[in-house]
């Protein structure tokens, strides 16, 4: 499975857990300021209020 399909299915449980909106975004969609929070193998996860 593909790290991005994990994250999106897994997307509900962290809705859940932390009642807040979840969105998983393809790097291409982002802003560059998510992106410099990201490594290799490691996703960027911003985090709003």
């Amino acid at each position: 499975m593909y790290k991005r399909q994990a994250l999106e299915s897994a997307a509900w449980l962290l809705e859940r857990e932390f009642e807040a909106a979840v969105s998983v975004v393809h790097a291409d969609a982002v802003d560059e300021s998510v992106l410099k929070n990201a490594e290799p193998g490691r996703p960027a996860i911003e985090i709003e209020d």
